[in-house]
């Protein structure tokens, strides 16, 4: 969890989520998701000017919540 602070902090300072290997995903383009450690993923929504954090989600919830899997 301290990672996953580390970024919201980053991220509250404009940092862009790239800088964390954050991608867009697929089927919706408003969803970001970050990569937290091998088994979780930090959920963002995008809102234009910023980013606000959903939920931080286990590797394989994120793998069953997403189309098309």
């Amino acid at each position: 969890m301290l990672k996953a602070r580390q970024i919201l902090t980053a991220l509250a300072n404009q940092q862009d989520y790239r800088h964390f290997h954050g991608k867009r995903l697929r089927h919706d383009r408003f969803v970001i998701s970050i990569p937290v450690t091998r088994h979780y993923r930090l959920i963002c929504r995008d809102h234009g000017s910023f980013l606000s954090p959903e939920a931080v989600v286990s590797h394989e919830d994120y793998n069953v919540c997403k189309p098309g899997r």
